[in-house]
């Protein structure tokens, strides 16, 4: 299973949901107004502070990538988990 980052923050119910139907587990409620985790010791070692902040409401938060303008650009547009010809495990995109 994929479960990608715009799922996530723009259904996140939908997107937790198909992660308990992929675990075969029953799902658990959650309240998405009120998540909160930080783990900042990781990221002060990886070099990457705040990377992995989830903030109390789960919405969308667009940043500035950190990569190189070129290198950013020439991915930007490759989305090939969504090309089906390329899927050749049927992997799940959610």
């Amino acid at each position: 299973m994929l479960l990608r980052y715009e799922t996530l923050v723009t259904r996140p119910a939908e997107a937790i949901a198909a992660v308990y139907d992929f675990i075969d587990e029953n799902i658990y409620p959650h309240n998405f107004d009120n998540v909160s985790y930080e783990a900042d010791e990781f990221d002060y070692k990886a070099g990457t502070p705040g990377m992995h902040v989830v903030r109390r409401k789960i919405k969308e938060c667009i940043r500035p990538t950190i990569l190189p303008p070129e290198l950013f650009q020439r991915f930007e547009n490759e989305s090939f988990w969504l090309d089906t010809a390329q899927n050749l495990r049927k992997v799940r995109v959610i």
